[in-house]
């Protein structure tokens, strides 16, 4: 376990996962390179993270959107543990749910691949590849997610963000700010068709050591002014 030091409206502490790639990503998401958050004020009183990690988005939501309600989904029982420390303070606003989430919902395995905690997958990679660690998880369906109504939506799901967003494709219109990180190019340009009649694209970032088949999206509902 690490910890990582911020400050953003305040000094804040991180509980975060060992390893290179923990640490680096918590500092792209509480530095803005990944995930920012938007300048100006904006209405939002539900924010889902699906993905949610050690907390590192859903903690900079909850200080950004200081209205609003937090509904942090992590799957991992260890990183769950540091998602509830790191979230204490927000007692009332923030609520942890110990689950993944899938365009159906139920009992999955979820697999850990090459980057440790900030990557493991509810689907289990070629069988030409090396076993890898895995465990059942409790699976939520985003439809049943979708109940909370979430103005600004996160989803970190390596892998299934597609599945996941089509499965409610009618709902999306309705949520002002949408986070999506892809993986491979034909995902990214399936995100990009479900969302661009509603949302235009605000951000994007591609990971150079991907060869640009993986990064992170941005996508804001039209009639809010970013």
């Amino acid at each position: 376990m690490a910890k990582v030091r911020f400050d953003f409206r305040g000094e804040h502490e991180l509980l975060i996962p060992d390893g290179e790639a923990a640490e680096a990503c918590a500092y792209e998401i509480i530095t803005g390179k990944c995930y920012p958050l938007p300048a100006k004020d904006e209405v939002v009183k539900s924010v889902v993270d699906l993905g949610a990690h050690a907390g590192e988005f859903t903690v900079m939501a909850a200080l950004r959107w200081a209205d609003a309600k937090v509904y942090a989904y992590e799957p991992n029982p260890e990183v769950f543990k540091m998602l509830v420390e790191n979230t204490r303070q927000f007692k009332g606003r923030v609520f942890c749910l110990p689950a993944a989430v899938d365009a159906i919902g139920g009992r999955q395995r979820m697999y850990r691949h090459g980057l440790g905690s900030v990557a493991y997958h509810l689907k289990q990679r070629p069988p030409t590849e090396p076993q890898c660690e895995s465990f059942e998880v409790s699976v939520a369906a985003m439809a049943d997610v979708m109940i909370l109504k979430p103005d600004v939506l996160k989803l970190d799901i390596e892998g299934v963000e597609m599945a996941v967003l089509q499965s409610v494709a009618d709902l999306l219109p309705a949520v002002n700010r949408i986070y999506v990180e892809f993986h491979g190019e034909e995902k990214r340009i399936g995100i990009e068709q479900l969302l661009l009649p509603s949302h235009y694209l605000g951000y994007c970032r591609l990971n150079s050591y991907t060869n640009g088949c993986q990064g992170e999206l941005m996508y804001v509902k039209r009639k809010v002014i970013r």
